[in-house]
């Protein structure tokens, strides 16, 4: 596997913090469009572009995805992880590494920072894309009801072996070597042999309170780039119940966003799992080319 595969892994200073970041580059060079800033999902780190950010650089882009605040090997201060602080971060990290316009692509999580990172530094993005995030809303639930999933997370394994093992139930449909090699990012290993989340319980509670507070409606007027959104739509190897509640949030929030933002593609991914990162790595950086290439 080449370099162009693998990234570089490097790190630099941002907002008080030390970040580290992937970044894969074209082998002709810069080609004039702006950089892609990848940001990954909630307990994820920027090692899950893998399989998508080789073929956005062999498209002729920069490519740099970084580990957010707390997550893969970046610095895990006690507090900042509520959304304006990540936004903040990501604004430095992207003036320290690549200043200028960037296009932004967030998945899940890295969704509802893309968002609030564009509504907050609108000049500073080029194009924004959501992926199976960032467009969903907690208002309506209760605390006790958005966090209800917090108390069931596994924070520490026995040994590599047995994190790998969990994760891969429910993953059957995309679990590879690679998706594997990139997960190992998201963990540490203690020095009995156990692993745990690089994200701890308390600074995953501080995220969950400000996704809970979050209200995109409030954001997508402050968005000046055009902007596509990506949703997927469960596999029928999920259930029944799980689809159609996958469905009736895509049919709740979609018109949301198409009347809020002011210029907005929706692109649908039938069949794929949310992790559409690791499911279906080719048909997203289709996607992306695509929207980035588009006058």
């Amino acid at each position: 596997m080449n370099m162009l595969d693998t990234g570089v892994d490097l790190f630099t200073a941002a907002n008080g913090i030390r970040h580290h970041y992937v970044k894969w580059s074209s082998e002709n060079g810069a080609n004039g469009r702006p950089p892609i800033i990848l940001l990954h999902s909630g307990l994820a780190s920027g090692h899950c572009w893998d399989l998508v950010a080789p073929q956005l650089a062999e498209a002729g882009f920069e490519v740099i995805a970084p580990d957010l605040r707390g997550r893969g090997r970046s610095d895990q201060p006690a507090t900042g992880y509520d959304l304006r602080t990540i936004v903040e971060d990501i604004s430095s990290f992207i003036q320290t590494v690549c200043p200028g316009q960037v296009a932004v692509v967030g998945h899940s999580y890295g969704g509802y920072a893309a968002l609030a990172l564009g509504a907050i530094y609108p000049n500073l993005l080029s194009k924004l894309i959501l992926v199976d995030g960032g467009i969903w809303s907690a208002e309506g639930e209760s605390w006790e009801q958005f966090a209800q999933g917090l108390e069931s997370i596994t924070w520490r394994y026995a040994s590599l072996s047995d994190y790998l093992e969990a994760q891969r139930v429910g993953a059957e449909l995309f679990w590879s070597p690679e998706v594997a090699k990139a997960l190992t990012t998201t963990i540490q290993t203690e020095p009995d042999g156990s692993v745990r989340e690089c994200m701890t319980p308390t600074a995953w509670e501080q995220t969950l309170q400000s996704m809970w507070r979050y209200r995109p409606t409030t954001l997508y007027s402050h968005i000046t780039c055009p902007t596509l959104v990506v949703v997927t739509e469960l596999p029928n190897t999920f259930s029944k119940e799980l689809r159609s509640q996958k469905l009736a949030m895509n049919e709740r929030f979609l018109p949301e966003a198409m009347a809020g933002l002011r210029w907005c593609r929706v692109q649908v991914m039938e069949q794929t799992h949310h992790e559409a990162p690791f499911h279906k790595p080719m048909e997203l950086a289709n996607l992306i080319t695509s929207f980035l290439r588009a006058v």
